[in-house]
């Protein structure tokens, strides 16, 4: 991963493989446990929004992500962080919701709201030995390579975010500022 930023804008260059599993035996927490809400632009499919909270520190933020991916495996990422925008222009949008554990290069998610095409994803950013120990060490089972299958790309398996779904959301945001403050 290569990473430089300009004011407020991160640039990122990324190198992942995609993974499904069946179980993980993970019994306590990693370096990084956050819960992400994402939505995808109708009108450029490069561009989404997210919201992430971070579970271990209860803070949150929201930015802007332009996604320009090469290969099956890279992509180049713009981020910007921004204000919130009106729930209410969210409705309607592509949306997914997954909690994401990180350890290193790996990322762990288990989806809340998607299509339901999986339940459990793993990103890996490191290299095979580092996620053949980690797989070893969590006794992850039925670990599928499907990096190569659009389907399991986030904005395929996202969906409509609903008036349910905005105040769930809601809710949630009421309560971490009240962890901020």
């Amino acid at each position: 991963m290569k990473m430089g930023n300009v004011g407020n804008k991160f640039f990122l260059s990324e190198d992942e493989r995609k993974y499904t599993f069946d179980n993980i035996e993970k019994d306590s927490l990693f370096e990084k446990e956050v819960l992400v809400f994402q939505w995808y632009d109708n009108e450029d499919e490069k561009v989404e929004t997210k919201l992430i909270f971070r579970l271990l520190n209860g803070t949150s933020s929201w930015c802007k992500i332009r996604k320009e991916r090469t290969s099956d495996t890279h992509a180049d990422k713009t981020i910007e962080y921004i204000s919130a925008p009106n729930l209410q222009s969210l409705i309607e949008k592509p949306f997914l919701c997954k909690r994401r554990s990180v350890l290193g290069n790996i990322y762990v998610d288990r989806f809340i709201e998607s299509n339901g095409i999986c339940i459990n994803m793993l990103e890996n950013e490191g290299n095979q030995q580092e996620l053949d120990l980690f797989a070893k060490t969590y006794k992850v089972q039925n670990l599928t390579d499907v990096t190569s299958f659009q389907q399991y790309h986030s904005r395929e398996m996202a969906i409509p975010f609903l008036k349910k779904h905005m105040i769930e959301l809601q809710l949630l945001l009421k309560n971490f500022q009240n962890i901020q403050k």
